[in-house]
């Protein structure tokens, strides 16, 4: 599965982006708007919005992959540490 963390992220960072610059151009009175288009910086903050739960729902996938690693290491550890032990056992009793 591709890591598809930098692109949620340039999302995110671009719906921010159309909102400030529309808050900026509409305060500087470059906007003068019909009312349809008064809704811009909503389209912007859900498609930013959309972007950081995509961000945040790939985060807790890799985090639970990487869970799932430590796991996994640390039972070869255990398997290592008994096969040692049990080696170690049978070479001293001889």
């Amino acid at each position: 599965m591709k890591d598809k963390s930098l692109l949620w992220m340039i999302l995110f960072w671009l719906g921010m982006l159309i909102i400030f610059a529309w808050f900026f151009l509409k305060a500087i009175g470059v906007i003068n708007t019909p009312f349809y288009i008064e809704y811009l910086p909503m389209i912007g903050w859900i498609f930013s919005m959309g972007a950081f739960f995509q961000m945040f729902m790939d985060f807790r996938t890799r985090l639970a992959k990487l869970e799932r690693r430590v796991d996994n290491i640390a039972s070869g550890l255990q398997r290592l540490e008994f096969k040692f032990d049990e080696h170690m056992k049978h070479y001293h009793h001889k």
